[in-house]
């Protein structure tokens, strides 16, 4: 789910025609925005003038939450509005002049960033697991372009590709269907399915990925228990995906990386497919709904 917040309804046509068929729900007020960040895969923050009302202060409250998603902030070409960005933090800015042109592929940069970062973060903070493994998983989730096998990932870690393989099996021995293949065929997945969700083409995507639209048509079933279609409805999911399904998750001491509603609902056994348990709405029983209740009564 994408949230766009813009509070000036002379603004809202332009931004959902740039928008075009991608999913999003509107919000007015920011506490709809607050609550539908949980599980947003983005938001969207249309702020005209960055320095008035509350808007530099509603993004810093969220920017600040641990669960924080990534920011596509648009506003005006203007000078005040350029000098007021050093004092924000969100992953792409879009000048409202160029909104039609530039809001897809900005909203393409920071999905694709937000989740694995937030992911990148929660390996790099578990202990459980050994330092150079948990070094080259979170090099995995970093690298603009996915790495596509094991050995690829050693030959980035500096190391040999049996090391990564003893470590992930000797620390994965309650979950030992999530291998470590799986792990990185879900990363590549998820590049994939956040260009396919900004419109582009399958051909083009499995070439800028260096594999083939057929390998990732293969190997989505096998990894998540979805084709690559219901993928891409759900790809702001599939870090949350691989954080509960890898050893890492809910360690003592770890930090609030992801969201509680989110841990708890996709903290289930290899037999389970947490997608498919957000699909069925154990999920959206919760959050989600409330989230939508927020937006319909802000609209």
């Amino acid at each position: 789910m994408i949230v766009v917040y813009c509070p000036d309804a002379r603004l809202q046509p332009l931004v959902r025609s740039s928008l075009g068929t991608t999913f999003r729900s509107f919000a007015i007020y920011w506490k709809g925005v607050r609550v539908a960040s949980c599980v947003a895969s983005c938001v969207i923050l249309v702020l005209e003038w960055l320095s008035s009302g509350s808007g530099q202060g509603g993004l810093h409250v969220l920017k600040q939450r641990p669960t924080s998603c990534p920011v596509v902030l648009v506003m005006r070409k203007d000078v005040e509005n350029a000098r007021a960005l050093k004092d924000v933090v969100v992953e792409e800015v879009v000048w409202l002049e160029e909104l039609k042109i530039c809001l897809l592929p900005a909203l393409e940069g920071a999905r694709s960033r937000g989740g694995l970062d937030r992911l990148a973060a929660a390996i790099a903070g578990a202990s459980c697991l050994p330092a150079r493994l948990r070094t080259a998983l979170a090099l995995a989730c970093e690298v603009k372009r996915p790495v596509r096998s094991v050995n690829e990932l050693a030959r980035l870690a500096g190391c040999h590709r049996g090391a990564l393989w003893r470590e992930w099996r000797n620390a994965a021995k309650p979950t030992p269907a999530f291998r470590l293949e799986v792990f990185l065929h879900c990363l590549l997945l998820y590049h994939a399915v956040v260009c396919r969700s900004a419109g582009s083409p399958w051909l083009n995507i499995a070439r800028e990925l260096g594999t083939h639209e057929q390998s990732l048509r293969r190997m989505a079933k096998p990894s998540v228990g979805y084709i690559l279609a219901e993928l891409v409805r759900e790809s702001g999911l599939l870090p949350e995906y691989v954080h509960s399904r890898s050893m890492f998750a809910d360690q003592p001491g770890e930090d609030a990386t992801f969201s509680p509603p989110l841990r708890q609902n996709f903290a289930c056994g290899a037999e389970l497919n947490p997608l498919a348990l957000m699909k069925a709405g154990s999920v959206a029983t919760g959050v989600t709904r409330r989230i939508h209740h927020t937006l319909s009564r802000n609209r």
